[in-house]
């Protein structure tokens, strides 16, 4: 029988620290949802724009180069060169990712909103502290050291994709870009938690990796060169206000002006026919608004179309930054990084016992803890999880014959 490799990222690793049973489902079993939860979703979009901003206007097109030019493509409209309006193919790009059926598409209107604001805000903030790219998306592919031997471990991979290596005032550092629902505060218990993150330590250790074998020369970064030992997380607090109805008295004074939270707009007012014209409608920069008629007639109150919502983001966003981004860098010693090695083997050995014999202890104390499990159903009615067995709303994302075989 074929042995399975075994693919160790920063999100395996992670899965099994919190609950073997979840590394189990989701990455030997390969059982996963069919739709992503709204905290990957908007991770991974913003993700996405991110990369697109730091590509530079005018170099060649990175989607078009690997395919055939494409006249649809976000990023160069078919010209194979970056766009020169970087933020246009920002607003190409959501445009294309959320162009799909969704149960709620206002809520999913309002999530791209909250992605593009919170990046013309980001830009807005970071506009003179933006450090100059090296790479980006750099994938590694490393073999399992055992530091005993000094030798890789056949079978066993470690995998990831660094965000960026980034020129840190003459220094290469590692950058990687997050964003959470917690506080950013300096004083919060994220940066604690962020510190012993396994991602932290791992990007650092397959960077230097990657120097160390000279697979980093084509951007100017050699083995001979210091060891890169500095990231960058740059956390990016997601938005926690709402869509909101304006006061009545708001409401009135928009209709007079224009202007919301310093941005003009575009308002139209709907009249029925009559001699005493009542007011029937709002179309606002061509976006229907909700109205709620008051109790005193002729009064109102509008409720926030998604592009009023976003100027008023922009606005919290200006008013208080450090609420939204932060960016602190952290290092590595070589101390710490021969730690990690040893760290790594003895969780490869710890899953590698679990899979050879099939067993995948619970941990009770995960279920809920920041999240629902995925496989809490499972768990709480005692239901096998298997290939065979794959709860409704979920997929396998493996080769169902490979995955039986393997065990």
């Amino acid at each position: 029988m074929k042995k399975r490799k075994l693919y160790l990222s920063a999100s395996s690793i992670a899965a099994f620290k919190s609950c073997p049973m979840r590394f189990n489902g989701a990455y030997v079993l390969g059982i996963r949802q069919e739709e992503d939860t709204e905290a990957l979703r908007m991770g991974s979009n913003w993700h996405r724009i991110l990369e697109v901003t730091s590509m530079k206007p005018g170099d060649v097109c990175p989607v078009c180069a690997k395919t055939q030019t494409n006249s649809e493509c976000t990023i160069c409209r078919g010209t194979d060169t970056v766009s020169e309006k970087i933020m246009d193919a920002v607003a190409r790009e959501l445009n294309a990712i959320y162009d799909k059926d969704y149960a709620d598409p206002e809520k999913m209107e309002i999530e791209q909103i909250k992605l593009l604001y919170s990046l013309v805000g980001y830009r807005w903030y970071y506009q003179n502290q933006l450090e100059v790219v090296i790479t980006r998306e750099q994938k590694f592919d490393l073999s399992l050291i055992n530091p005993e031997s000094g030798r890789g471990l056949p079978n066993v991979i470690l995998v990831g994709k660094i965000d960026k290596l980034v020129n840190l005032n003459g220094r290469i550092a590692v950058k990687e870009h997050k964003s959470t629902g917690s506080s950013v505060d300096p004083d919060s218990s994220y940066w604690g938690h962020l510190n012993l993150d396994t991602q932290t330590t791992l990007y650092l250790y397959a960077a230097r990796r990657l120097q160390a074998d000279g697979l980093l020369a084509g951007w100017g970064i050699n083995a001979e060169d210091p060891p890169i030992n500095t990231i960058i997380y740059d956390v990016w607090h997601k938005p926690t206000i709402k869509p909101k109805k304006l006061t009545q008295a708001e409401s009135k004074g928009f209709l007079q002006d224009g202007i919301y939270c310093n941005s003009r707009f575009d308002v139209i007012i709907d009249y029925a026919d009559g001699e005493n014209p009542l007011m029937m409608g709002i179309t606002v920069n061509g976006h229907r608004a909700e109205i709620k008629p008051g109790v005193k007639a002729g009064t109102f109150q509008i409720h926030e179309t998604p592009e009023m919502y976003g100027a008023r983001l922009l606005q919290d966003i200006t008013e208080r930054p450090e609420f939204y981004f932060r960016c602190v860098e952290m290092t590595r010693t070589q101390q710490e990084m021969e730690a990690f090695e040893h760290e790594l083997l003895s969780i490869y050995r710890n899953m590698q016992s679990m899979i050879r014999t099939g067993y995948f202890y619970r941990n009770e104390h995960q279920c809920e803890a920041t999240f629902k499990c995925d496989y809490i159903g499972q768990c709480y009615n005692g239901i096998e999880l298997s290939v065979d067995n794959v709860p409704e709303g979920m997929k396998c994302i493996f080769d169902k014959e490979k995955t039986n075989d393997s065990h």
